[in-house]
């Protein structure tokens, strides 16, 4: 993992299946073969009482899921101390009696569910890591209210139907790196005590994150979020990395989510949703989540990423706009980057200046019979460069100074020109000045 694999196809995601197995086996789309869930002790623990047979979170069996989670927590739960127990239950909502050791008569059963798929009786203990890497979940996997004691891999494997772990409870690291969730992922609530590796996994649909904690280090690097993702509520206590996450179909939520002051997100502009052609909801929504994205990089003390996200921003008001503040936008953002660019506006100043001194010079340069003072007659090219740079930094005084007498004697057209120069000049020096101070984070 962590190196790029040769896909298949390169149209579709790595994670995608190319090649299926009578078997309920797959393959994907990076080569990585996946074996059936069903086929998974782990998995068999977790669906002892039934497979569920709906495909979306509306369609979930309430009094099935409920006898699977017994099971699960049961065992999982059964080297916990009662006080410990106690404690969990009642932060995930559950009665006390929910995790306490099987019973016998629920061992027995846990025993025939394993020994009719050919595996092996009892399953591994709650200390051993949960291991779920590269398994093909082809039914939908509700794992809400599931407690997890020790570390847990979901790396490579594929969700194509919906991933449910509401409330899940993570005691130790949880791996879900390349990991693809095909329809929705429900991460809502769920609490991970130790590190979360999300990185490069694929989210094809809804991802919701809202109110869920995760207290360590936590890593979404080169994610990828298709549709909606909402992390509002909840905590980011610790390191936190979006760097390389592509969030293509919205802008992600964060509203009253705790951060990090360790945060990093991407600045590259092609990992974010693009506002062209969509609809004004869409627009507001974005224009919404990227003003709480500036507020959170306020808030870790970065001002590029600040900048960044205004920008952002900017690009959902400018396609909300009206013409004639559309107009001004792009102007802004042509000329200025938003306000960020030191280039751009130095180089509009340069070219001002050097528009002018190309037609002052020439206008001195040729005998129509105007008079001009014999210190511009003798040095006509000088002279050129001297009063347009005079008039694009008018605040200088350079004007009245030293070409009073010139200014006087141009024609109404260049002294028009002569007025723009001014006019514009003291706009691009005021988002040179912005730039500068945007740039170098002078306050």
């Amino acid at each position: 993992m962590g190196m790029s694999k040769p896909l298949k196809n390169p149209d579709l995601p790595p994670g995608a299946i190319v090649e299926t197995d009578p078997d309920g086996g797959a393959r994907r789309n990076d080569g990585v073969r996946l074996t059936p869930a069903s086929q998974n002790p782990w998995y068999v623990l977790a669906t002892v009482a039934g497979e569920q047979e709906g495909s979306s979170l509306f369609g979930i069996d309430d009094d099935l899921h409920a006898k699977n989670r017994r099971f699960w927590n049961g065992w999982m739960c059964q080297e916990m101390g009662k006080v410990v127990r106690d404690a969990l239950a009642e932060k995930l909502g559950l009665p006390r009696s929910a995790l306490d050791p099987l019973s016998a008569e629920q061992l027995k059963e846990l025993r025939r569910q394993l020994e009719s798929k050919g595996l092996k009786y009892p399953p591994p203990k709650p200390g051993i890591s949960v291991d779920f890497k590269s398994l093909h979940f082809t039914k939908g996997f509700w794992f809400s209210g599931f407690i997890v004691p020790s570390s847990i891999l979901f790396d490579e494997a594929h969700f194509a139907q919906t991933a449910d772990f509401r409330g899940a409870h993570f005691r130790e690291t949880a791996y879900l790196r390349d990991t693809h969730f095909e329809s929705t992922a429900d991460f809502v609530g769920a609490f991970f005590n130790a590190p979360a590796n999300f990185s490069r996994a694929y989210f094809n649909a809804y991802a919701w994150f809202e109110n869920a904690r995760f207290e360590s280090i936590t890593e979404f690097e080169e994610t990828e979020f298709k549709a909606a993702v909402n992390f509002s509520g909840g905590v980011f206590g610790s390191k936190t990395s979006f760097s390389g996450a592509k969030f293509e179909g919205r802008v992600p939520t964060f509203f009253h989510r705790e951060m990090s002051q360790d945060t990093k997100f991407s600045e590259d502009k092609t990992l974010w949703p693009e506002p062209k052609g969509k609809g004004e909801k869409f627009l507001d929504d974005g224009k919404r989540a990227y003003t709480r994205l500036r507020q959170v990089a306020a808030e870790i003390y970065d001002p590029d990423l600040e900048h960044f996200f205004l920008r952002q921003e900017m690009k959902c008001k400018e396609a909300l706009a009206g013409r004639f503040e559309k107009v001004l936008f792009i102007l802004y953002r042509k000329f200025a980057d938003s306000g960020i660019s030191v280039k751009r506006p130095a180089a509009a100043l340069a070219g001002l200046w050097g528009l002018g001194a190309a037609m002052f010079a020439g206008y001195f340069l040729v005998p129509m019979g105007h008079h001009v003072p014999d210190y511009v007659a003798a040095s006509p090219g000088w002279s050129g460069i001297g009063l347009s740079f005079a008039n694009v930094f008018a605040f200088l005084g350079l004007s009245r100074a030293f070409f009073a007498e010139v200014l006087v004697a141009l024609p109404i057209s260049l002294k028009y020109f002569a007025g723009l120069q001014t006019v514009l000049g003291a706009v691009f020096f005021f988002l040179l000045a912005l730039g500068l101070r945007n740039r170098f984070r002078l306050k």
